[in-house]
């Protein structure tokens, strides 16, 4: 029995640095399992933090794609002058 609920974790802990990026996994592993084993912790506890630190970094990079994006759609406005001075009297009378 102990040795199905190792492999669950080891399979948990892998699932859980799937979403971290590929470059930083092996060592985001290293660490967690450093400290899982420092503190006493269990490999689950290791998955869990896995968990989390993915999440932190997906937002992260997630979020300076769309600061990317809103520029390219201000570079786009700026080109088409035009457009966006009849786009905004049109938002402006509309409300």
């Amino acid at each position: 029995m102990a040795a199905i609920v190792g492999r669950a974790a080891g399979v948990w802990t892998r699932l859980a640095l799937s979403i971290v990026p590929r470059e930083w996994r092996e060592t985001i592993a290293r660490d967690l399992s450093d400290e899982a084993a420092r503190l006493g912790r269990g490999p689950w506890w290791a998955g869990c933090q896995a968990l989390a630190v993915g999440a932190g970094l997906r937002l992260t990079i997630t979020g300076g794609r769309s600061v990317n994006d809103l520029q390219y759609v201000l570079r786009s406005l700026g080109r088409a002058r035009w457009f966006t001075i009849g786009s905004i009297v049109t938002f402006a009378l509309g409300i």
